[in-house]
Formats: C-alpha cells, sequence, structure tokens
C-alpha cells in the first residue's frame, strides 16, 4: 500500500512543491484501493501536528517464565 501511494504522489508532483494534504490524498487513495482502513488526515494531525513525545505502553503476561499475552 506505501508504495502505491508514494508511487503515485511522486508521479503526480516530481520537481514540484506540494503540501501535506497533497501526501495525505495520495496514501488515503492508496489504502482504498488495498481495501485498508486508514485515516491518514487523523494520523497526521496525531503524528505529525502534535508536540510531544510519542508514549507506547506494553503489557506482557508470563505463565512458567514464558510469555502467554504481549500486547502493546
Amino acid at each position: 500500500m506505501f508504495k502505491t501511494g508514494i508511487a503515485s504522489y511522486f508521479k503526480e508532483y516530481s520537481f514540484k512543491n506540494t503540501k501535506l494534504e497533497d501526501f495525505i490524498r495520495h496514501m488515503s487513495l492508496a489504502a482504498k484501493q488495498h481495501k485498508i482502513k486508514i485515516d491518514f488526515a487523523a494520523w497526521a494531525e496525531t503524528w505529525l501536528k502534535t508536540a510531544g513525545c510519542n508514549v507506547i505502553w506494553h503489557d506482557i503476561i508470563e505463565e512458567e517464565g514464558k510469555i502467554k499475552k504481549f500486547t502493546v
């Protein structure tokens, strides 16, 4: 999906100026083409337009010294 979106984006905008919205549009179209539900506009707001450090939490459940369940 990423290759499809980025190829389409570079094909349309090679040697041109673009805006973030152009990239978001191409990636959204590629996701739809591959039947993947991703809201790239929400992703951009959360990951690109929000200040601060990203925090990832994890949870590990062990039984008899072995990992039974791991979630992020």
